[in-house]
């Protein structure tokens, strides 16, 4: 997972996205992190890679036991301009 994180940070910014931020976080766990925006579409990413082996003894039993790639994406905000509709989903 963590060649993976490392591909990420090289190919995000091929694909648009700015990378502003790429290293272990401040968390005990020291977890690897890429922080990218993207211009084009409002959005950004932080993306963890949460490693079981630096996980505390601390942590739920549920949450220590596996590794995994966590994803959070944030728009900004849109409004629908005067006099447009938005169709319903």
């Amino acid at each position: 997972m963590e060649q993976a994180m490392e591909r990420l940070n090289d190919e995000l910014p091929k694909r648009g996205w700015k990378v502003t931020s790429y290293g272990r976080d401040s968390s005990r766990a020291k977890n690897l992190e890429i922080i990218a925006d993207s211009k084009k579409f409002d959005f950004s990413a932080n993306i963890t890679f949460m490693d079981k082996r630096n996980s505390s003894q601390e942590a739920p039993a549920d949450l220590s036991k596996t590794s995994g790639i966590v994803v959070d994406v944030v728009s900004a905000c849109f409004r629908v301009p005067d006099g447009k509709v938005v169709d319903a989903y």
